[in-house]
């Protein structure tokens, strides 16, 4: 049995909401075949885009079996997002959104189809990007205390998916036992898009795919005149559990949903046993 754990990833761009009803974000997503696996975690982030805005965004994440094969089957499926609070005005500070991470314990069958969508609270009159995956396994990862750990680094310009490095682990590994991504702006930038990213790891050796994490923190602005940043947050563990070939190499990647005005540090560090 596959006991790694994978992660899928699915956004929406650009959602403008003049009504309250609900909104599919990306594509469904697709779990591999070789299951049951165990959905543990629900992670979402919002941005505005092209950050500006006069009022509060608030809402759920929803999370449908397309394919009927969830247990519990339920509707009350309809998670919290985190709000964008009353603070999107002229020459605010650059502000960060935090990942948030909702525990759950859902058992889905191989090749589920499963759909996240964004149910509005309220209707918003601008722009806003949400980007959401879910985290499943066959086993719930456990949460070890680190032992070793490795990073990969780079700054980064374009829009889309760039490789950032490659981490090559000990003769000794056996799991990946964590993983903590973010990105930041490396100066001001010039123009409104948001920061918003996700990361992804390959690897020729161990059948990790799809293994795509969301980054710690989304970053928006309302003022191209430069101004201290609001402080970035504590970057934050991801527990997984991923069993690998001892000394093998793990190929890192980048996806920025919006292409940057300026360079984007983009980091990413792996814990091991």
């Amino acid at each position: 049995m596959n006991k790694q754990t994978h992660g899928s990833t699915a956004f929406y761009p650009h959602l403008y909401n003049t009504d309250l009803s609900e909104k599919s974000v990306g594509s469904p997503i697709i779990l591999p075949a070789n299951g049951p696996w165990i959905i543990h975690d629900l992670s979402a982030n919002i941005a505005p885009t092209p950050g500006l805005g006069n009022s509060t965004v608030a809402g759920a994440i929803k999370i449908s079996s397309l394919t009927s094969d969830i247990s519990p089957a339920s509707d009350a499926m309809e998670f919290p997002l985190n709000p964008l609070p009353f603070q999107i005005l002229a020459n605010d500070t650059i502000s960060p959104s935090l990942t948030q991470h909702i525990p759950l314990d859902l058992i889905a069958a191989g090749s589920s189809s499963v759909q996240l969508s964004f149910l509005p609270y309220d209707q918003f009159p601008f722009d806003v990007t949400i980007l959401a995956g879910l985290t499943y396994s066959t086993e719930i990862p456990i949460i070890y205390p680190c032992k070793r750990v490795t990073v990969a680094h780079a700054e980064i310009s374009t829009l889309g998916e760039t490789q950032i490095g490659s981490a090559t682990l000990s003769e000794s590994a056996t799991i990946i036992t964590g993983i903590t991504p973010y990105v930041l702006w490396t100066e001001s930038p010039t123009d409104y898009n948001p920061l918003i990213a996700y990361v992804r790891l390959s690897s020729t050796a161990t059948p990790i795919q799809p293994s795509e994490f969301l980054c710690d923190a989304s970053y928006s602005h309302t003022t191209l005149t430069p101004l201290p940043p609001s402080p970035p947050p504590p970057p934050r563990m991801i527990p997984v559990s991923i069993p690998i070939t001892p000394g093998e190499t793990i190929s890192i990647f980048c996806n920025l949903l919006y292409a940057p005005s300026v360079p984007v540090e983009a980091v990413v560090h792996l814990f091991y046993r």
